[in-house]
């Protein structure tokens, strides 16, 4: 998923081998939705419309806080780091900071 106000700087093919879910932080307890990798998945949407249904806590009231709900766990996961040999790996990602950057950070 991406923002219409994201810019892409280069090719970010790689993001294709990022797994069933993958994302930015952009502080120490928060990730990003501007740029989000979600594999498609009927299971994954019908369980999140049920979660909708039944209330799931959402901070925000937003998209972000939603998935930020939904993808607790993303804290504890690994940096994502594309095998060379172009595989698509299992499991979720934290992406580099880099995937997500903002004027705040010039």
């Amino acid at each position: 998923m991406l923002d219409a106000d994201n810019l892409f700087l280069q090719n970010t093919d790689e993001l294709f081998q990022c797994g069933q879910f993958c994302a930015t932080f952009i502080n120490p307890c928060v990730f990003h939705t501007g740029l989000f990798v979600l594999q498609p998945s009927t299971v994954v949407f019908n369980d999140m419309v049920n979660e909708l249904r039944n209330g799931r806590e959402n901070p925000d009231g937003a998209d972000q806080g939603f998935i930020a709900s939904y993808f607790p766990e993303l804290l504890d996961k690994p940096l994502f780091h594309p095998p060379s040999n172009g595989t698509k790996l299992e499991g979720t990602y934290r992406l580099p900071l880099g995937y997500q950057m903002d004027a705040s950070y010039y």
